[in-house]
């Protein structure tokens, strides 16, 4: 096993990977779903436009924070990306509001695994596995077909302006983990334990909710 001092190295210096499939991820549909969260986070989620991100927070109506999330405009709704604790509170309290609005709110966390790649490679890594990737600016996200599936490519800039994020259906997760590891080897991939990416976290200013 590689150390955290070597996992370090070559997320500054060449490319790493995380395992983030822990991760919350809950979905928003229907025709309400916008002006539903629009009425209960701080950013303004109408000028979000399709395959575009951004940061936000839900609090109670006394200005205590419940949750901080990213939240994403793909192509059948919105997807909300959050650490564990953060995402049970996000959908604990979205609950008892959703019944109100036309949405429909759904966990698919266990359906869905999420894989961190960074370092001054991780472009290259992504267009040797996916070919080119067109525009993945900041917070921008694109869908691609990767072996007759559908797999959700996000420029996740909130660590490192290299960082990206590949979602995954979990049932491709062994397979997609192996062909990123394979297509990483030449440029000196290493995979990232949690403390490893903690690091990156803390050094980025980024909190972890809990």
């Amino acid at each position: 096993m590689n150390s955290i001092e070597e996992e370090y190295a070559a997320a500054q210096d060449r490319a790493a990977w995380a395992d983030l499939s822990h991760w919350g991820k809950i979905r928003f549909s229907g025709p309400d779903a916008v002006d539903f969260l629009q009425g209960l986070t701080t950013n303004d989620l109408r000028r979000l436009k399709p395959r575009e991100g951004l940061v936000t927070c839900l609090l109670t109506p006394k200005g205590k924070l419940l949750a901080d999330f990213e939240l994403y405009h793909l192509e059948d709704g919105l997807l909300a990306l959050a650490l564990p604790q953060a995402a049970r509170n996000l959908s604990g309290a979205l609950a008892k509001l959703i019944l109100l609005s036309d949405t429909r709110m759904q966990d698919i966390t266990n359906e869905w695994n999420l894989f961190y790649l960074t370092g001054p490679k991780a472009a290259l890594l992504l267009q040797t596995l996916f070919g080119p990737c067109g525009d993945l600016s900041p917070y921008r996200t694109r869908s691609i077909k990767w072996r007759g599936t559908d797999l959700f490519l996000i420029a996740h800039s909130r660590l490192s302006a290299q960082g990206k994020l590949v979602l995954s259906p979990a049932a491709k997760s062994e397979e997609l983990q192996g062909r990123i590891q394979e297509a990483g080897e030449a440029m000196g991939l290493i995979k990232m334990r949690p403390e490893t990416f903690n690091i990156l976290r803390v050094e980025a200013g980024i909190p972890a909710y809990g």
